[in-house]
């Protein structure tokens, strides 16, 4: 008899420690700051001003804020002009997840690409046109002209605005305050 009442005892104690533990939880979890994702993406007509980042192959600290700056002032110049805006992330890590997560460090993009290394279709489509030299870290600013149908979209041909190669073209662009030019 003494023993059952024991182990009722522990296990009542024991609910009351579990109920509390997750009320804790539910707690902390409710108030803990979290990451809010921006999706800038739209599927509308007009004119759609994407930044293509393709990140280096090894991580360059100072290259995070220039980035995440990039973004942040692509985005005010394209509300500014009425257009919609878009960012593409492209790594050509071989391993999807090493690749993911070296994006993950600048920030979120509304799209990515990512894997094969210098077969990466990101790499063929946005990096390697134009230039007789692939290279990473890239910056491309174009703008594009979509046209969305009851069939699907339409979407232009881009026009480069910016383009930069190599780290150091990148943070003179961002020291300089990201000066876009024409549109």
């Amino acid at each position: 008899m003494m023993k059952s009442r024991r182990m009722g005892s522990f296990l009542g104690w024991g609910a009351v420690v579990a109920m509390w533990l997750s009320g804790t939880t539910l707690l902390v979890w409710t108030f803990w700051p979290r990451h809010q994702q921006t999706i800038d993406t739209r599927y509308e007509s007009g004119t759609h001003l994407l930044m293509v980042f393709a990140a280096p192959t090894s991580p360059v600290g100072e290259l995070h804020d220039a980035v995440l700056g990039a973004k942040s002032a692509l985005r005010s110049h394209a509300q500014e002009h009425g257009y919609m805006f878009s960012t593409v992330g492209i790594s050509n890590q071989w391993l999807v997840r090493e690749g993911f997560e070296q994006l993950q460090e600048y920030g979120d993009f509304d799209e990515v690409i990512i894997g094969r290394n210098w077969l990466n279709t990101g790499v063929g489509q946005y990096i390697r046109p134009g230039t007789d030299r692939a290279a990473v870290p890239q910056l491309r600013v174009l703008l594009q002209e979509v046209i969305v149908g009851s069939v699907g979209p339409r979407v232009d041909e881009p026009k480069d605005i910016i383009r930069l190669t190599g780290t150091p073209a990148i943070l003179d662009w961002a020291g300089g305050g990201y000066v876009v030019q024409g549109k």
